[in-house]
C-alpha cells in the first residue's frame, strides 16, 4: 500500500509543479508584454527608469497659437533659403 501512496504523491507533486511552472511562465510573459508600453509611457512623462541616466524632459503640454505661427514663419524662412540654394546650384550646373 505504501507503493501505491508514493505513486499518487509523485503524480500529485508533478502535477502541482507543472501547474505552478506554467503559471509562472504565463505571468512572466504578461509582465514582459506590459513592461515595454509602460516604460514608454513613463518615459514620455520624464519619470521612466531610463530618464535618470538620460535626463528626459516631458514635452510641451500645450502650444499656443502664437508659438505655432512663429514656428511656421521659421519653417517658411528655411524653405525659402533651401529653394534659393537649389536655384543657385541649378544655375551654376
Amino acid at each position: 500500500m505504501s507503493g501505491h501512496l508514493d505513486r499518487r504523491a509523485t503524480i500529485s507533486y508533478n502535477a502541482i509543479v507543472g501547474l505552478v511552472s506554467e503559471a509562472i511562465l504565463i505571468g512572466a510573459v504578461i509582465v514582459g508584454v506590459l513592461a515595454c508600453p509602460t516604460m514608454m509611457w513613463l518615459g514620455r512623462r520624464g519619470i521612466g527608469p531610463g530618464c535618470g541616466m538620460m535626463g528626459c524632459k516631458p514635452g510641451e503640454p500645450d502650444e499656443t497659437l502664437d508659438a505655432l505661427k512663429q514656428r511656421q514663419r521659421q519653417l517658411d524662412t528655411q524653405v525659402e533659403e533651401l529653394e534659393r540654394n537649389d536655384r543657385t546650384a541649378a544655375k551654376s550646373a
